[in-house]
């Protein structure tokens, strides 16, 4: 009768020098895959790293950029508002934005 498998039950091999043999190489081809894919997952965090301080930097540069461009907009809006008031207003209204 053919033997049946479930997936619970260990497949019984003979044992002989070949298989033995094998079930080495298996084992070492198992530990060589392990430590080949341990360095590249170590290649892949440096290389993460990099690319966050990259990211940091750039996150730096455009927050200062858009904080002077909130300074310059705040000028701007300086001199509309003060475009808008008779002269006789024009310093307290460059005061109340100076405030701002």
């Amino acid at each position: 009768a053919p033997q049946t498998l479930s997936p619970s039950a260990p497949i019984q091999m003979p044992s002989s020098p070949e298989v033995e043999a094998l079930k080495l190489q298996i084992e070492e081809l198992t530990r060589n895959l392990t430590a080949v894919t341990t360095q590249l997952y170590s290649f892949q965090d440096e290389s993460l790293q990099r690319d966050n301080h990259t990211r940091l930097g750039l996150d730096h540069a455009w927050l200062l950029f858009t904080g002077i461009l909130v300074f310059w907009m705040q000028g701007g809006f300086a001199l509309l508002e003060a475009g808008f008031v008779s002269e006789k207003n024009l310093t307290n209204i460059l005061f109340k934005n100076i405030a701002d």
